[in-house]
């Protein structure tokens, strides 16, 4: 087998015998190419299994049957530089939180207000546009929280809330947890799914029955049909 009949059966077959091919081919090269990034040999390891784990699932996106280890090594590169700056904020808020500093705390000029507001609005013109790049920081997203598992989720958290356009330094910090804010999150993603199900039904796309609805409700269906069955 030659790289470009395995590249075939990839794309075509969704063969993972084809994907095992192109794995054994590069594994070395990547393993080092990722080591470069992490200075991390566990590190380096596990981002190569996830960036082989996002570059087959990805498989069908592939441009070229001949240039498989650039388009790769481009999933590799990102996914390495995002594991070592969730690595970096994480070993950031452990330290703040042992030396008893707010890990939020930090003096941002307007200036540097705009420059991050511009590249929140560029980053959301890729997502909306390109479904690959989606996709992978989807991905991330997932592993990211993932991540959290390892956490302690009761740790004092400081948080605060952009109440307008501009940027106000004396805005306060209320007192939260990690624990807290994901339960917030939980709980607003909810309220996304519930939307999506307005525009998947006018794509005529089905979602199962308890998508997008809150668990309370759920609990109140359950009880509500086993009293009816009585």
């Amino acid at each position: 087998m030659n790289e470009t009949k395995a590249v075939k059966m990839c794309l075509k077959e969704r063969d993972p015998i084809g994907f095992e091919f192109l794995v054994e081919q590069y594994k070395r090269e990547a393993y080092y190419h990722a080591l470069s990034f992490t200075n991390n040999k566990e590190d380096a390891a596990d981002a190569c299994q996830d960036a082989f784990r996002k570059a087959f699932a990805a498989m069908p996106r592939l441009a070229s049957q001949d240039n498989f280890y650039p388009w790769f090594y481009r999933i590799l590169k990102n996914h390495c530089i995002n594991m070592s700056a969730r690595k970096r904020t994480a070993n950031n808020y452990r330290q703040a939180t042992i030396d008893g500093k707010n890990p939020q705390a930090q003096s941002i000029n307007p200036s540097e207000e705009l420059l991050k507001k511009e590249a929140r609005e560029s980053i959301r013109t890729v997502l909306e546009t390109n479904p690959d790049y989606a996709a992978n920081k989807m991905a991330e997203l997932i592993e990211f929280l993932n991540s959290l598992a390892t956490m302690n989720l009761d740790l004092p958290l400081k948080v605060k809330m952009d109440s307008n356009a501009q940027h106000d330094e004396n805005q306060k910090w209320s007192d939260s947890s990690l624990r807290r804010e994901l339960q917030f999150l939980i709980s607003h993603t909810i309220h996304h799914y519930a939307l999506i199900i307005t525009l998947c039904s006018a794509d005529k796309v089905e979602l199962p029955a308890d998508f997008g609805v809150p668990p309370s409700t759920l609990r109140f269906r359950k009880s509500h049909d086993a009293q009816c069955a009585r």
